[in-house]
């Protein structure tokens, strides 16, 4: 008997093992492509699962890299994908069928309950268009479109109170009608649009401002009952030596009814690109911009690649979905949930702000310093450590003129074209660096700077911009005049200086480096210096012209052949 019950243990133990087993399968997001989005662009949109999961389906075509470097890893995206908001619009159907007894609703859902209605709830499923912007630990604003569409979930059970059949008074309770009365979509209190008995409601709005907003959906649930009362009153007499007993029954019917109202709602900002900017000619013939905008935003593309600053995106699936609870009058039970919404996240990276075309250059960023955020769990994903300096201006180098660019922000569709004919433009000129010995001794060497600017012979004052002379490793700032005086221990045979300019987006010009070297070993060496100088270009011309005289039959050596 022992034995029988230690088995049977046993065997409960390894079903309640298998059932979770199946049931953290059934977590895992889907592992084939569906609701419209194709095989290539399906296993992108999965960061934060594990590795691995997803199918790789046929092994043929020239998509498979992409699927299977997508299934073993996270991949950061330089655009927000649109299979997101198709995989959210077919995902929502999913939703289990229900009816008056019970429930339905992710675990992460906030409840109400009145005297008949129960468990009752209005949930967000997605906002879409949209990416949630991980600027910092505490600070994640939801971004979203001027418009775009609202999808949720609602669902209630209904409680009929027991029937009471003892003594004279009895009362019965039936249900009339139940419904979900209406379900409305608000933006800052303002209803915008309405839906009639959908569990799964869906919304569009549009022309939204610019700046903060509260979306909400709200949700009414409205029951009919029926209430019957049963009252019996006996009236007995004497009549003589027999007792006479007559029976009334009264029948009242009352039809209690409610109205509960649910609701959920989300703070988002509706992103509003607004750009300006600077431009510079290098006097090489290059360009460069550098592009500010108004908020936190992906970067800018132009006829010559794109250029992206601080921030990349990914796709992953929210885990608050990953259950639902099926509540009933007596009972609550969990199960894994057919739903799995995807959200747009952008994150700062570690590898920080690029161009897609090697011959395109960043020069640098410029912004608001932030706390680096944590990725959700499994999201593998490089971000900075401790702080780092988000895009608001991103200062990029072309080869050629750039005349429009399209500056992208988070959310999918919302871009703004702007002509760089509207920026401030700042000249860049050459400089022109030189060095002279005022003063020098077996101890020291005095040595003037000078600084000008190549172009208009105008000194420059480093003291009064940024930008530094650099001369033997010490940092020297010119004055008004373009000048300074500096004095050295043990300079050596040979002084070097560079003039390093600042950024040009700070001033009303820019200039280009330049360096010197200048000789302090006196007039003999300087001699031997200008020989050298003069005596390998010739030297390296002979080279060449004997070289080409062996391989041809040109007959140029000697070049004196012939005088």
């Amino acid at each position: 008997m022992r034995s029988e019950r230690r088995a049977g243990l046993l065997a409960m133990i390894a079903l309640v093992a298998l059932t979770a087993l199946a049931g953290s399968a059934l977590a895992d997001p889907p592992s084939e492509p569906d609701h419209g989005v194709n095989e290539t662009r399906f296993p992108i949109l999965w960061s934060g699962d594990e590795d691995g999961t997803v199918s790789t389906y046929d092994e043929g075509g020239q998509d498979v890299a992409l699927r299977q470097l997508a299934n073993g890893t996270d991949l950061p995206l330089n655009a927000p994908p649109r299979d997101v908001e198709r995989w959210n619009a077919g995902d929502i159907e999913e939703f289990p069928e229900t009816n008056r007894s019970v429930s339905i609703q992710p675990s992460h859902a906030d409840t109400s309950d009145g005297e008949f209605v129960k468990d009752a709830h209005a949930t967000l499923f997605a906002i879409q268009p949209s990416t949630m912007l991980r600027l910092s630990a505490s600070r994640q604003p939801l971004y979203v479109g001027r418009s775009g569409e609202v999808l949720a979930t609602t669902d209630y059970r209904v409680r009929v109170p027991e029937d009471d059949t003892t003594g004279d008074r009895q009362v019965y309770w039936s249900l009339e009608t139940h419904r979900i009365e209406e379900t409305r979509l608000t933006i800052d209190g303002e209803t915008v649009a309405s839906d009639g008995g959908s569990h799964t409601p869906r919304f569009a709005f549009d022309d939204l401002a610019g700046g903060p907003h509260r979306i909400s959906v709200e949700t009414e649930v409205f029951v009919r009952l029926e209430k019957h009362v049963r009252t019996e009153e006996t009236d007995c007499w004497q009549n003589g030596t027999t007792t006479r007993c007559q029976t009334d029954v009264d029948h009242n019917y009352t039809y209690p009814t409610e109205t509960v109202t649910v609701e959920d709602d989300r703070r988002v900002v509706v992103e509003d690109l607004q750009i300006t900017g600077k431009r510079a000619e290098y006097p090489d013939g290059s360009s460069a911009l550098a592009v500010t905008a108004n908020r936190p935003w992906l970067g800018y593309s132009t006829d010559q690649g794109n250029v992206t600053g601080t921030w990349r995106l990914y796709s992953a699936r929210d885990p608050s979905w990953d259950t639902l609870v099926y509540a009933q009058q007596n009972t609550t039970t969990q199960r894994y949930s057919p739903l799995h919404p995807l959200q747009v996240n952008a994150f700062p990276i570690a590898t920080g702000a690029s161009a897609a075309e090697p011959t395109t250059r960043v020069l640098a960023t410029d912004g608001q310093r932030y706390e680096a955020p944590t990725l959700p769990e499994n999201v593998e994903l490089g971000v900075p450590n401790g702080t780092y300096t988000g895009s608001r201006t991103i200062v990029t180098r072309f080869p050629e003129q750039v005349s429009e660019i399209r500056a992208r922000g988070f959310v999918r569709g919302r871009s703004t074209t702007v002509d760089t004919g509207d920026f401030d433009t700042v000249p860049i000129h050459r400089s022109n660096l030189t060095l002279a010995v005022r003063n020098d001794s077996q101890l020291t060497t005095r040595i003037e700077i000078r600084l000008r600017d190549a172009a208009t012979g105008d000194p420059i004052d480093t003291a009064d911009r940024d930008g530094v002379v650099v001369i033997d490793g010490e940092r020297v700032n010119t004055t008004d005049d373009g000048t300074a005086l500096v004095t050295l221990d043990d300079a050596g045979t040979f002084v070097s200086a560079r003039y390093e300019p600042g950024d040009w987006w700070h001033h009303d010009r820019g200039y280009v480096e330049d360096s010197v070297t200048l000789s302090l070993g006196g007039p003999s060496l300087q001699v031997l210096a200008a020989v050298f100088r003069f005596a390998v270009p010739v030297g390296l011309l002979l080279l060449a012209v004997y070289l080409i005289d062996r391989i041809t039959t040109w007959h140029l050596w000697p070049p004196w052949r012939g005088l």
